[in-house]
């Protein structure tokens, strides 16, 4: 098994969710050497994990894709472990806007957990309508997450939807 330092945190697949579904959750992608890298720090899993086995997740430190500083995300929950964030992701999936986790260090070995509309934002307008729409008690909790300034280790990847969208407009259309 992994050490602690070389971990995201673990948590425990409900039924129906697949092991591919709850990497792009965590990670923002789910390729095929992400997978392997999850499979690796999880010796005896066969096929699909069980539901209610605790799954561990390994710390991705290697994507440090310098677009994730030129985004706005909107966070709709914080959560201090990933196990809390998942819960977090799972509570407000009914919500029509597709989510992710968003995870982060300020510090070496302190890891941070945001739950985060899947797409994110090169300004501030778009994000703050989203936030405008959400329900109530949603919407007075959500915030822009911006790092532009900050000094952060993203743990994680962009989607490809991101990577384009980070391109600029004159690579495709805007959302």
């Amino acid at each position: 098994a992994a050490p602690e330092s070389e971990r995201l945190g673990s948590l425990r697949l409900a039924p129906g969710e697949t092991l591919e579904a709850v990497v792009r959750k965590v990670y923002g992608a789910a390729d095929a050497e992400l997978l392997a890298r999850v499979r690796a720090v999880n010796p005896g899993m066969e096929g699909e994990p069980k539901p209610g086995i605790p799954l561990v997740l390994p710390l991705v430190t290697d994507s440090q894709d310098p677009a994730f500083k030129r985004f706005i995300w909107v966070q709709v929950a914080r959560a201090r472990t990933l196990e809390a964030a998942y819960e977090e992701l799972r509570a407000l999936d009914r919500l029509p806007a597709p989510l992710r986790l968003l995870v982060w260090q300020e510090r070496p070995g302190v890891n941070q957990f945001a739950v985060t509309t899947d797409r994110p934002y090169l300004s501030e307008a778009p994000a703050l309508a989203l936030i405008g729409s959400l329900p109530g008690k949603l919407r007075d909790e959500a915030r822009m997450l911006q790092f532009a300034r900050k000094d952060v280790r993203f743990l994680g990847r962009l989607d490809e939807a991101s990577r384009r969208l980070a391109k600029g407009p004159d690579k495709g259309p805007q959302e």
